[in-house]
């Protein structure tokens, strides 16, 4: 390969690179750039979760329950984390079935997009692409 094609080869792979990055979302933390999940995108600014062309609107303590879940991407976050992040100022006032609450709706809102959050008695939540079987 001569030194032309090996230039037009670096700049297929930058163009693809700069391509693919115009589909990643920020981080819900800092807002660097971050690659999405899968076919998923989240923008955290507006709170839409967007896959296949379906995009759901979450706010509030749904939005910190999500954006937590999403950073984690399929790994477990633990229901005392998630407190902390529904309720940043103070913590106690939270109770158990305030988190189940915000945790069920934001399931419904997610559910048409096929986006599932499971829940690991005694653990916590995490966020998932396929829905569970009930022997899981």
């Amino acid at each position: 390969m001569d030194t032309l094609e090996q230039a037009r080869a670096l700049l297929a792979d930058f163009d693809r690179r700069v391509q693919r990055s115009k589909d990643r979302c920020e981080c819900p933390y800092c807002g660097a750039p971050q690659p999405g999940w899968g076919d998923i995108a989240f923008d955290p600014r507006n709170g839409r979760v967007t896959r296949n062309g379906k995009t759901a609107r979450i706010g509030g303590k749904q939005m910190a329950i999500f954006r937590l879940l999403w950073a984690g991407r399929g790994k477990t976050a633990s229901v005392a984390s998630l407190f902390d992040a529904m309720y940043p100022n103070d913590p106690a006032d939270y109770t158990r079935s305030n988190l189940t609450v915000q945790v069920h709706n934001l399931r419904g809102n997610l559910a048409p997009l096929g986006l599932y959050i499971h829940s690991y008695f005694g653990l916590g939540y995490a966020l998932a692409l396929t829905e569970r079987k009930e022997n899981e």
